[in-house]
């Protein structure tokens, strides 16, 4: 993700280059093929990064899952105990 400006660059650096090979009937063809392949490039970058996010959230819910059991568990424990002894009722 860091690089992502470094990579964009040098694939439209060879893309150019090679659209500069082409003869000129080719490019006016070319400039649709080319915003396709941008296109592209931008939804398999989404993929990825969604896919990167997913795995994070997923790795989240491992931690978060217990975590929140023991704080409801401990605010019971906290209401029982408060019930119990009477604290702050009179």
């Amino acid at each position: 993700m860091l690089l992502r400006g470094w990579d964009d660059w040098r694939y439209r650096r060879q893309l150019r280059a090679r659209v500069r090979k082409l003869e000129r009937t080719e490019k006016r063809r070319l400039v649709d093929v080319e915003r396709m392949l941008t296109r592209r490039r931008s939804l398999e970058r989404q993929v990825r990064s969604l896919e990167a996010a997913r795995r994070l959230l997923a790795i989240w819910h491992i931690a978060h899952v217990p975590m929140g059991l023991a704080l409801f568990g401990s605010v019971a424990i906290h209401i029982a105990a408060t019930l119990y002894f009477r604290a702050g009722l009179w």
